[in-house]
This record gives C-alpha cells, sequence and structure tokens, in this order.
C-alpha cells in the first residue's frame, strides 16, 4: 500500500502499529474478531482526526 500511495496522489497511507493478541481474531483465526473490527476502526479514526 505503501508504494501505490506513493505513486498515486488520491491515495493515502497511514501506518497503524498495532498490537496483535488472538482475541483480535475470528475463529478461522484470519479474519478479525468483533473486537479486532473495533481496534482497527478505534486506530483508523485515531488517525483521521491528525
Amino acid at each position: 500500500m505503501e508504494i501505490i500511495a506513493a505513486n498515486n496522489t488520491q491515495v493515502i497511507f497511514n501506518s497503524i502499529p498495532m498490537d496483535l493478541q488472538s482475541e483480535f481474531f475470528s475463529a478461522d483465526g484470519v479474519h478479525p474478531s468483533d473486537l479486532g473490527y473495533q481496534r482497527m476502526v478505534g486506530l483508523a479514526i485515531e488517525k483521521m482526526r491528525i
């Protein structure tokens, strides 16, 4: 994504560091759980307020 954003002015890239823990994932171990989605949204909103 970072490379794509560097080459396209319509794309914005912000690195969002996350401390990934098992409870952030659903039973399949790949997709976010409800808690994982909540955490991602919270971090994204923080970045949007900058």
